[in-house]
């Protein structure tokens, strides 16, 4: 399904298919059957795009600022303008948003918790 909506994913290495799969499914609880649909979410740099913007978004739900649950892939298939002003412009005077988004801080830097994280599902 996912080659024939994308065919561009046949370029893609197996180590990127898979490391995407595996965030996604595994640590987001993503269905696989959403990622097939959307099969660009393939293609996106798991530590420049993916990653960013689940801790941006994870972490804006556990500090109560923003009520989920959210789709995973519609977050990860809005247009970088679109991600950063609802998501980071909008809560730029949140302490320690910009360098959560940027990897300088992880959530666990923050005092946040797996059980908190646990509760801020993304679907």
């Amino acid at each position: 399904m996912a080659f024939s909506i994308h065919p561009r994913c046949m370029r893609l290495s197996k180590m990127q298919i898979m490391s995407v799969m595996e965030f996604c499914v595994n640590e987001m609880n993503c269905d696989a059957k959403s990622i097939a649909r959307r099969p660009t979410v393939l293609s996106y740099s798991l530590e420049k795009r993916i990653m960013p913007r689940c801790r941006v978004v994870k972490f804006l739900m556990v500090k109560g600022l923003i009520k989920g649950p959210y789709n995973l892939i519609t977050i990860l298939t809005m247009t970088d303008k679109a991600f950063l002003e609802r998501f980071v412009m909008k809560y730029d005077n949140v302490p320690g948003l910009l360098d959560v988004y940027h990897g300088k801080l992880s959530l666990q830097d923050l005092g946040i918790d797996s059980s908190e994280l646990a509760k801020a599902k993304l679907v």
